[in-house]
Order: structure tokens, then sequence, then C-alpha cells
């Protein structure tokens, strides 16, 4: 049997147009679990960071509160390690953290160290509003922390992207 060019001519074009839609699959599948993959990372990576600040401003609201209660009936010295630590935390915050943040950290921050470092002898009606000031500005602080940290975990979970969006991922 005789084989002729066309045939050998033909033979070779689908040998070649099924190398060439393999290679394609395998580049599309490599882009996309390479996509994928760096997004997990990103992710992870912001998940950590998150937690962190969710460790730091539960840190600061915690000392807030645990200096409010201990030092009710006394006033505190600026130079005692619990308001040295939370001098720290709260510097923490304010150098890592947005500017609402900041803000309300330095309002809450200064609210109470005016109460715990006032001298609890004196008029009970302005020891009264120093503390339910501080207590007002640690709870601002608590809202936005939260409305913060629940905006970025949202921010998060970002819908899949839908098949006839590809190409504009596969153009990249």
């Amino acid at each position: 049997m005789a084989v002729e060019w066309t045939d050998v001519a033909d033979n070779a074009v689908k040998i070649g147009l099924g190398s060439l839609i393999t290679f394609l699959g395998g580049y599309l599948t490599l882009k996309l679990t390479q996509r994928h993959e760096s997004r997990k990372e990103r992710a992870a990576l912001h998940l950590k960071e998150i937690d962190i600040r969710t460790g730091r401003y539960i840190d600061f609201l915690s000392m807030s509160q645990s200096l409010m209660q201990t030092y009710l009936f006394k006033d505190c010295r600026g130079d005692s390690d619990d308001y040295i630590n939370y001098m720290r935390i709260h510097n923490e915050i304010s150098i890592t953290s947005t500017d609402e943040i900041r803000a309300a950290a330095f309002q809450a921050q200064y609210a109470v160290s005016l109460f715990v470092t006032q001298n609890k002898e004196g008029d009970q009606d302005i020891i009264r509003s120093y503390r339910n000031d501080a207590r007002d500005k640690v709870a601002l602080f608590q809202g936005l922390a939260n409305a913060e940290l629940r905006k970025e975990r949202a921010a998060l979970m970002e819908p899949p992207v839908a098949w006839w969006k590809l190409w504009k991922h596969w153009r990249k």
C-alpha cells in the first residue's frame, strides 16, 4: 500500500494540533494552579496579620479595663509596670493601625490614663465623670476595632471567578 504525501501531511497536522491542544491545556492548568496558590498564600498571610492585630486590640482593651478596675479607688503612678505595658501596647496599635483606629486608641488611652492617674481623694463627681468617659472611649475603640476586623475578614471572602471571566485572567 502506497503512502501518499497527503496522508503524511494529514497525520503530521493531526499530531501537531494534538500537541498544541495538549500544550495549551497544560499551560492553562499551570496558570490557574499558580494563581490559586498565590491567592491562598496571600489570604493566609492576611489572616495571620489580622490575628496579630486582633491580639493587640484584645490586649489593649483588656489592659484598659484592668487598669480602670485596679485603680478604681487609688491612683496609678506613671512608672508602674502595668502602666508602662499599657503604653507599649498603645504605641504598637498606634504605629500599625489605620488612622481611625489610631485616633480611637489615643482617645481611649488618654481617657484611661486621666482616670487611673487621678487622685481618688478628690471630688467624686469628677472622678466618676473621668471613669465614665474612659469606659465610653474604650467602648468606642472596641466597636471600631470590631468593625475593621470584620470588614477585613469579609474582604477575604471574595466570590469565585466565573468561567466566562476566565479569558480576562488568561490574557495577563
